[in-house]
């Protein structure tokens, strides 16, 4: 329940090109989240792909532990929408993208994060 499998994370170049044409996004400062509903090749209800782009962290070593404070932060609250897509039997691809120039510590990240997945909920089912 509480590991984060490859099965978990998004890697097909296919779906994220997909996910960036025709997904719908939602800003919650420092993240950027943008999902869709699709089929995916795996039985998992969500699959995620994290980012932290080059152009706002510069280091890469900067950008692998806000990388890693983001993972665990997702890690230990995935339970939530993973629960409700199983229930409603439904599958999403889910970008997570980082947009600040500062290193966050991993509270205020893990703050963010549980933020973000019931809102998540919430947009899936204004536009289902």
């Amino acid at each position: 329940m509480f590991s984060f499998k490859k099965e978990e994370r998004l890697s097909s170049k296919k779906t994220i090109g997909f996910l960036f044409k025709k997904g719908r996004s939602f800003t919650e400062h420092p993240f950027k989240l943008i999902w869709i509903k699709t089929a995916l090749n795996t039985k998992q209800p969500v699959q995620i792909c994290i980012s932290i782009p080059k152009k706002h962290i510069k280091l890469a070593v900067n950008r692998n532990i806000i990388k890693r404070r983001t993972k665990e932060a997702y890690r230990l609250n995935k339970s939530i929408i993973n629960e409700y897509f199983a229930k409603k039997e439904t599958q999403l691809a889910v970008m997570l993208i980082y947009q600040s120039n500062k290193i966050l510590d991993y509270n205020d990240i893990k703050d963010k994060i549980i933020v973000i997945l019931p809102r998540l909920i919430k947009e899936y089912e204004k536009h289902s």
